[in-house]
């Protein structure tokens, strides 16, 4: 996962607090009832934490790479950033 997280981190802006650092890491869940609730097939997660005020994303590792394979992109093209509110 290193060009995904290389590309996250380098583009990250913080959607609560607009903290331009993350720690981006791959997670797997278990099969249980949280597991129930989320779309991914795999069950393999990017995970992207603002490492200024802790506000935590979780994206589907599958769907993020076939989104950008989808548009001829590489897959450590970074997910947008949030538009500013002000």
């Amino acid at each position: 996962m290193g060009e995904e997280s290389k590309a996250l981190t380098q583009h990250y802006v913080c959607p609560k607090c607009r903290g331009r650092a993350a720690d981006v890491r791959e997670v797997a869940f278990s099969k249980s009832g949280l597991l129930d609730l989320l779309p991914s097939k795999d069950n393999r997660y990017i995970e992207v934490t603002c490492t200024l005020c802790g506000y935590t994303e979780f994206y589907s590792r599958a769907i993020y790479i076939a989104a950008h394979a989808r548009n001829g992109q590489p897959a450590e093209v970074p997910l947008p950033k949030q538009a500013n509110g002000g």
